[in-house]
């Protein structure tokens, strides 16, 4: 073949762009979870400690196993709702879309 060749590692690309990719997720969880705890209200803090982030499959997903927390973050006839979890992810926005542009810069 005559003239200019370019060879484009994509392997290279590929494996550098998912691991900046992890980190980010993994640092965006751990954003998400923060911000969640710190709008959480707290009685007996049971509610508070429960909240995890587990990132699978490229996902982040943020949760409690605390039974009663639906009826803390959507409300029942007799509570209004908190939104504790809501409040969290909105506050979380900003610093999100900072952790991808500033990590995944190289692009």
């Amino acid at each position: 073949m005559a003239g200019v060749q370019v060879k484009f590692y994509t392997d290279k690309v590929m494996k550098k762009l998912n691991k900046s990719l992890d980190e980010n997720l993994n640092e965006a969880k751990d954003v998400l979870v923060n911000n969640i705890k710190i709008e959480t209200p707290v009685r007996t803090g049971t509610l508070q400690n429960s909240i995890e982030g587990i990132v699978k499959d490229k996902n982040i997903i943020v949760g409690t196993d605390v039974d009663y927390a639906s009826f803390v973050e959507f409300g029942t006839r007799y509570q209004l709702p908190q939104y504790f979890m809501t409040k969290g992810y909105r506050s979380s926005i900003s610093a999100l879309k900072s952790i991808f542009k500033r990590k995944l810069n190289w692009i």
